[in-house]
């Protein structure tokens, strides 16, 4: 499992914007299971699990056999988010028992 949590103003939108789910309703913990999806083709990178731990603070997890395209993944969407949104957006990632 890796393990990602997205702080700061937007966190729900970017978390919106990269998968199909309803964040804005999920409730302060709360949790729901969702996709990653690529922005252009829709298509599913991995499937994710979605933990809403304050107004802007999200705990994300991820397959750890999927570790770097998932890492990959985030790393372009987060900056393309900053970039067409001009927030700062905090996302960090670790791997369980790191």
């Amino acid at each position: 499992m890796v393990q990602h949590r997205f702080s700061g103003p937007g966190a729900t939108t970017f978390l919106e914007k990269v998968t199909p789910a309803s964040i804005a309703g999920l409730g302060t913990h709360r949790s729901g299971l969702s996709t990653l999806l690529w922005p252009v083709s829709g298509g599913i990178v991995d499937d994710t699990i979605i933990a809403r731990l304050g107004p802007e603070l999200f705990y994300v997890v991820t397959n750890a056999g999927c570790r770097e395209k998932d890492l990959a993944y985030f790393t372009e969407q987060l900056e393309a988010f900053k970039k067409d949104s001009g927030r700062r957006l905090i996302g960090r990632f670790w791997m369980a028992g790191d």
